[in-house]
């Protein structure tokens, strides 16, 4: 939300609350209380102080545009490069726009001063840690920055005094809080300067399992089975459907637990410096397999991993191949990285045949590779050509129980379709998901007859069993959103991820 300057205004930016998911931006009258569309495919809203401009962003956040008071003569200033997007969007108290910008890879994040006219624009200030900025009417830039690792989901307030005119910082930049355990995002200001409102926000994931009919129609006696408050991500069932593989960062950074269905505590598996994640279990179930980063400096993903085995009866890992690229952080959630589960390379393997499946992706591109256990990669099975800006962290796959097709689904907002790709070669196909869209998360039903599917929307998730005809029924809803469904080999459970926001708005007063 931002507020003209007369204090009669307000400008919202969000979603509807039916129909599609589609991102605008609306005026409200604080007087009348009176609500309308000032623009579609717009986000993050800004009124400069003499109210003539409000400034904003295009739905994927790579374009800067402003517009009227009353959204008319509508101008793109600038568009982006695919590797960057912009974030938030404010004028200075002398009618200056400036912009946060960064990488997708989150290596720089800048704020920096817009020239409307010539479309041009000017660096102020840049550190990775940058989490969201504004302007005070007495001419600061107050920033919230991170903490470094491993206290990166922390972060704090901090200073600087600039110019309002041209945005030039004076002098350095001023730590203003100590704080542990807050993420500070969405940050506003009153007119007078006087209160700094902000959101506190620590996402956390939960592992729940739930009983499933005989058709695989209908959950029953779901229930959380991750005690803590840390981050858990399902992996793959064991011991025939009595326990589940799981991934958490309980003990600082990802590892690889192990829980049965009625126990109350989990048992580690894996657990070193390094990230370990998606669990699996290999056909034979001799092998848990599973996918290893190594630390990195403070800003840098790692650009290669390892698949690792571990016998299941116990031992020495060892590892089988190297992995291309980093999925990303799993566990570290910050207002311009959701905390999610998605993100390649990632593994499958099959139930009762076949290979074992590697998914690795470059801009543009995601590749299927069968490979062996114990020998590593064998052959390419396909590959998935996209746009170059596709973002490709919004994609999920799954292996049949058979090892002979993929289901992969990239989420769209106006429509909802599960390509069917088959490992041995050939024409793929598609299930179009009758009336949902945004699809995000897949999975097989034992007999590949059916598949378990989430839909995403900014109001929460919901589980639904979707038929080869593209039939859906219900399975759950919530307010949290949903990550890495996996049906137990006898269909007799569902395991799945609840995302939850935990966020509360403070203010600070005198600053």
């Amino acid at each position: 939300m931002a507020w003209f300057q007369d204090g009669a205004r307000l400008l919202i930016s969000g979603s509807a609350t039916t129909g599609p998911e589609q991102r605008s931006v609306w005026l409200m009258s604080t007087l009348t209380g009176e609500l309308r569309v000032l623009r579609d495919d717009a986000w993050g809203a800004a009124a400069s102080p003499d109210g003539s401009r409000i400034a904003f962003r295009n739905r994927r956040d790579n374009e800067l545009w402003v517009m009227g008071p009353g959204g008319e003569n509508a101008k793109r200033i600038l568009t982006l490069p695919n590797e960057f997007l912009y974030e938030r969007v404010a004028y200075s108290p002398a009618g200056l726009l400036t912009v946060m910008k960064r990488r997708t890879d989150l290596e720089s994040v800048s704020i920096e001063a817009v020239d409307t006219e010539r479309g041009t624009t000017a660096t102020l200030f840049s550190d990775a840690k940058l989490v969201d900025f504004l302007w005070t009417p007495d001419g600061r830039i107050i920033c919230s920055l991170s903490e470094p690792p491993p206290n990166d989901r922390d972060s704090n307030f901090w200073e600087v005094r600039a110019d309002p005119l041209s945005g030039r910082i004076k002098g350095q930049m001023r730590r203003v809080t100590q704080w542990a355990g807050v993420t500070i995002h969405d940050i506003s200001m009153s007119a007078d300067g006087k209160r700094l409102g902000f959101a506190n926000r620590r996402d956390q994931s939960d592992v729940f399992i739930a009983d499933m009919n005989a058709r695989g129609t209908e959950l029953l006696n779901v229930r959380r089975i991750t005690a803590d408050e840390r981050v858990d991500w399902p992996g793959a069932w064991a011991d025939g459907g009595e326990s589940l593989l799981f991934y958490s960062d309980r003990n600082g950074t990802l590892d690889v637990f192990r829980q049965g269905i009625d126990d109350r505590t989990a048992q580690a598996i894996v657990s070193s410096a390094d990230e370990e994640r998606t669990p699996e279990l290999s056909l034979d179930r001799a092998w848990i397999l599973y996918q290893a980063w190594s630390g990195t400096p403070e800003g840098v993903d790692p650009t290669t991993g390892r698949l690792m085995r571990l016998p299941v009866g116990g031992g020495v890992a060892e590892k089988v191949m190297d992995l291309r690229g980093y999925p990303g952080s799993a566990r570290t959630a910050r207002i311009r990285q959701v905390l999610n589960a998605k993100g390649h390379p990632d593994i499958r393997c099959p139930q009762r045949q076949g290979d074992c499946v590697l998914s690795e992706s470059q801009p543009g591109r995601i590749m299927f590779t069968a490979f062996d256990p114990v020998h590593g990669r064998k052959r390419e099975i396909t590959r998935l050509e996209f746009e170059p800006d596709t973002n490709l962290r919004s994609t999920a796959w799954a292996l049949s129980p058979d090892g002979a097709s993929i289901a992969f689904v990239l989420m769209q907002r106006t429509s909802g379709a599960i390509t069917v790709l088959p490992v041995a070669g050939g024409t793929s196909s598609t299930i179009h998901v009758k009336d949902w869209t945004n699809l995000d998360a897949v999975a097989w039903g034992p007999d590949g007859s059916w598949l378990v599917a989430n839909s995403y929307s900014t109001r929460g998730g919901t589980l639904l069993r979707v038929s080869l005809n593209g039939e859906t029924r219900i399975l759950r809803r919530s307010s949290a959103w949903h990550e890495r469904p996996v049906v137990s080999p006898d269909g007799r459970r569902l395991a799945f991820a609840e995302r939850i926001p935990n966020s509360n708005a403070w203010i600070l007063e005198g600053l």
